[in-house]
């Protein structure tokens, strides 16, 4: 991975800065922008590309403790996968003397609903998944703590950019805050179900909701039959509740990983 010389960096979308409120939780604590004014790259021993970026702060800007900042900045990706990949992002503030105040103890994590822990950085995929080949839909987006109902979720299309008859671990994840709450009769993955498919989930059985954090990931592991093949259109329908803000301390997306337990660049199949 690397940046730039003078590295990018720009602002999260603005709704990660407001305040929001709900019923049950009153007015929650918003990411703040920590206002970087220079950010200039260095190497590391050994690197090919400009691996540090070192941003200064306005001297407007006071960081205060237990308190989430955001920004984003632009990185290329590596060519490959490395299992390194896994560990080594890490963060550190040091004041105007350069002096080290805090950095984080293990890597950064890729998934805000994960532990803190080694291995849990983000590792690039062998394959990219398209835009248009993934996509999710709920039939209501009211949280849950309003209607107590889990909303129907439909994720189609599902087109992988890959042909394969191994089993491969995957995942699709949700939004931090987010919870997949479902009951069997409730999980579709066949053609007659979903109009518009052309093939149903390579899958044995249907997968059980996570009882456990994180709530919010859905894992298809030891879970294969059949072939995933590139010419097919792939689809499945379940239900989730849906929190109570949108998450502005991570991104607001849905993720799909195939052979995200892999340790070898072949085995990831794509992301």
């Amino acid at each position: 991975f690397g940046f730039l010389p003078r590295c990018r960096v720009e602002p999260l979308p603005s709704y990660h800065y407001g305040t929001l409120s709900s019923r049950r939780v009153g007015v929650t604590r918003p990411t703040y922008e920590p206002l970087v004014v220079l950010c200039q790259s260095s190497k590391t021993a050994d690197a090919t590309l400009y691996d540090v970026a070192t941003m200064t702060l306005s001297r407007y800007t006071r960081l205060n403790a237990m308190t989430t900042y955001g920004l984003r900045i632009l990185a290329f990706n590596a060519q490959s996968f490395e299992p390194a990949q896994l560990d080594g992002f890490r963060l550190m503030t040091r004041s105007s003397e350069h002096d080290a105040l805090d950095a984080t103890y293990y890597t950064v994590r890729f998934l805000a609903s994960d532990g803190e822990g080694p291995s849990t950085s983000f590792g690039i995929y062998r394959l990219p998944m398209q835009v248009g080949t993934f996509a999710a839909s709920l039939g209501n987006m009211l949280p849950y703590s309003e209607t107590g109902i889990p909303s129907e979720i439909v994720i189609f299309p599902l087109r992988v950019p890959f042909d394969s008859s191994s089993a491969v671990n995957w995942r699709i994840v949700a939004p931090h805050g987010y919870e997949w709450d479902f009951l069997p009769d409730n999980f579709k993955y066949s053609t007659l179900d979903i109009m518009g498919t052309n093939a149903d989930l390579p899958i044995a059985r249907k997968p059980v909701p996570p009882t456990l954090p994180p709530k919010n990931v859905l894992a298809f592991d030891q879970n294969f039959q059949g072939s995933w093949s590139q010419m097919k259109l792939y689809g499945l329908i379940a239900r989730i509740r849906v929190p109570d803000a949108t998450p502005r301390s991570s991104v607001n997306n849905f993720f799909v990983e195939f052979g995200y337990t892999a340790s070898t660049a072949e085995e990831r199949l794509a992301g």
